[in-house]
């Protein structure tokens, strides 16, 4: 039997305005293209947590200028386990 696909990544909690958090998707990236046809969401993900610090810290300077509930926004790297098997 083939081991699962199983690595310790960071990933990045947005916390909004209201309090409400959510884990970010790839979507957020800068350059986000789907690299093939029909490919499903993916976590916005990094191999180091510093490299998901600098992320955060550039994503909170870009939105602490506004004048909207965006202002509030918080950034932070988290600890995820990505997880892949084959279902038999």
């Amino acid at each position: 039997m083939t081991p699962p696909w199983d690595r310790m990544l960071w990933g990045v909690e947005l916390t909004s305005s209201d309090g409400a958090r959510i884990l970010l998707g790839a979507c957020w990236h800068e350059v986000y293209t789907l690299p093939y046809p029909d490919a499903p969401p993916m976590a916005l993900l990094f191999a180091t947590r510093a490299a998901a610090r600098k992320w955060c810290a550039k994503q909170t300077v870009s939105y602490a200028g506004r004048t909207d509930g965006c202002a509030k926004w918080r950034f932070r790297p988290v600890r995820v386990r990505e997880t892949v098997s084959v279902m038999r």
